[in-house]
Order: C-alpha cells, then structure tokens, then sequence
C-alpha cells in the first residue's frame, strides 16, 4: 500500500526538480547579452535589414542556449519565449522601420503557415 505512494512522491520530487531547473535555466537565459555589429550593413535597405535580422537570429539561439530536444515539450516552450523576447528586444533597439516591418512580416507568414 505505502508502494505507490511513494513511486508517486518520487515522481513528484523528479518533476519539482525538473521544473526549478528550467526555471534557472531560464533565468540564466535572460542574464545572457550578445552584441551584433551592423555598421556594415544597411538596415534602411530590405536586404541590410533582412542580413541584420538572420544574426539577431543566430544570436538568439546561442544567447538561449541549446535548442532543447524533440520531446522536452516544457523546454522548448522556455526556449521559444526566450528567442522571441530576445529578437522583440532587439528589433526595438535597433529601431529601424525596415527591420521592425521585415521581422513583423515574418512573424506573420510564420504563425500563419503553422495554423
């Protein structure tokens, strides 16, 4: 009788303990900065905006650590947020029209081809 019971506060624990290290991993994922160079490009021209967004975009995964695997359905929603506050922040600080419309537009075709 006390068996399952104590299967069951294990899994409990494991779980607790799963979710206070993504919690920390998250957390640590937020602390994280990267700087991107752009003085090279034009951001006012659709390509310079679109070179500027595909680093901001290679940053935010090295910047939100390793993408997590298929099946860490709990990790890959931290690991989405994370990405996605990180290229919102940075699009807002760089400012330019071009970038926000370019970022805005594949945001877009993105939640519409995965509905």
């Amino acid at each position: 009788m006390n068996r399952p019971l104590i299967s069951a506060m294990a899994t409990i624990a494991l779980v607790a303990v799963g979710q206070s290290a993504t919690a920390q991993t998250l957390h640590s994922a937020k602390t994280k900065q990267m700087t991107i160079s752009f003085g090279d490009l034009n951001v006012h021209s659709e390509v310079g905006a679109g070179v500027l967004l595909n680093r901001m975009r290679m940053a935010s995964r090295i910047v939100c650590g390793p993408e997590p695997m298929f099946l860490d359905l709990g990790g890959r929603h931290f690991y989405d947020a994370c990405r996605k506050n990180a290229l919102d922040d940075a699009v807002s600080d760089v400012g330019a029209p071009e970038v926000v419309e370019i970022y805005r537009g594949n945001a877009a075709a993105t939640r519409t081809a995965s509905s």
